[in-house]
C-alpha cells in the first residue's frame, strides 16, 4: 500500500469522505462501548443529568451511549460526515462542527472526554495544546476531562508492523505501521476491503504520548489533579491504552477548593 504525502492535515480529506469505517464500529463494539462508559462514569463522578462534551465523537459512539445514561451530551467533530451519521443515530445528542483546537464554548460543561486515539493528529505539537487550552476552555471551573490515546510507553513491546482484522459487514481492515521516530508519531498505511470488492486506502499519523509527557502538557494547559488510569476496557501491563484523567481547578490561582 501506498499513500501520497504526509501532509499537515493528513486527517482532512480521509475523514471527511468516512474512509475509517467509524460506523460499522459502533455496531459491532456495542459491548466494548458498554464496558467503557462504565469505566468513563467511575473516574469523572459525574451525575446523571451533568453536561458532556465528546471531543472527536466521530459518529458518536460514546456521545450516544452516555446519553442513554442520562447525560446531557454535546458531540465535536470536524467530519460532515461522520457528524450526519451520529445525527442520524440520535436526536438527543446536540452535534457540532468544530476544530478541536478552537472549541466553540467557554465554562460550559463538567466532564469532556477524547477517546479511540482522536488526539496528536496534528504536524506540530504545539497544537496539541492548544487542543487542551481548548478542552480547558469549554470546561466549567472545577470540570472534568478524560483521555483516551495510544501508549508510548511499552510500545516497543507490544508493536507489531501489522494487524488485519475483520468488522461485522464483512469489511477487511489492513494496518501496516511504522515504529514511531524521535517524534513519536506513529504513521499508519490502511487498506479497506468491503464485501463487495470496494477498496479504499488512507493513511495516518498519530503523536504518541506516555504519562509523563502527556502530564506535562496537561499541566501547562492549566489542568491540576492529573491522574493514570488503567485502560477503559482492562488488560495486564503493558498498557498498550494511556488513560488519564484531569481537572478544570475551581480557583484561578489553579488550586481545588
Amino acid at each position: 500500500m501506498g499513500h501520497s504525502s504526509s501532509s499537515n492535515d493528513w486527517w482532512r480529506k480521509p475523514f471527511d469522505q468516512g474512509l475509517y469505517p467509524l460506523d460499522s464500529i459502533a455496531r459491532d463494539w456495542k459491548e466494548k462501548t458498554e464496558t467503557e462508559i462504565v469505566s468513563l462514569r467511575r473516574i469523572l463522578r459525574l451525575a446523571r443529568g451533568a453536561k458532556i462534551l465528546d471531543v472527536g465523537c466521530g459518529v458518536g459512539r460514546h456521545s450516544i451511549a452516555l446519553e442513554k445514561e442520562g447525560f446531557a451530551v454535546t458531540g465535536a467533530d470536524f467530519s460532515r460526515r461522520y457528524l450526519a451519521l451520529a445525527k442520524k443515530r440520535s436526536r438527543k445528542v446536540k452535534f457540532v462542527r468544530a476544530d478541536m483546537r478552537v472549541l466553540p464554548f467557554e465554562k460550559e460543561f463538567d466532564g469532556a472526554i477524547n477517546l479511540f486515539s482522536s488526539f496528536g493528529y496534528f504536524k506540530s505539537p504545539a497544537d496539541d495544546l492548544k487542543t487542551l487550552k481548548s478542552i480547558f476552555r469549554a470546561l466549567k471551573p472545577g470540570g472534568r476531562f478524560l483521555i483516551d490515546n495510544l501508549n508510548y510507553e511499552g510500545f516497543d513491546k507490544v508493536f507489531s508492523p501489522q494487524c488485519w482484522s475483520e468488522l461485522g459487514d464483512g469489511t477487511l481492515v489492513l494496518e501496516q505501521r511504522t515504529p514511531p521516530d524521535k517524534s513519536r508519531v506513529l504513521k499508519s498505511a490502511w487498506l479497506f476491503v468491503r464485501k463487495d470488492g470496494k477498496r479504499s486506502e488512507m493513511y495516518s499519523e498519530i503523536r504518541a504520548y506516555d504519562f509523563s509527557s502527556l502530564s506535562r502538557l496537561f499541566k501547562k494547559a492549566g489542568f491540576t489533579d492529573v491522574r493514570q488510569h488503567a485502560p477503559l476496557t482492562g488488560g495486564k501491563k503493558p498498557w498498550r491504552r494511556l488513560v488519564v484523567s484531569a481537572t478544570r481547578p475551581r480557583n484561578p490561582n489553579g488550586r481545588e477548593a
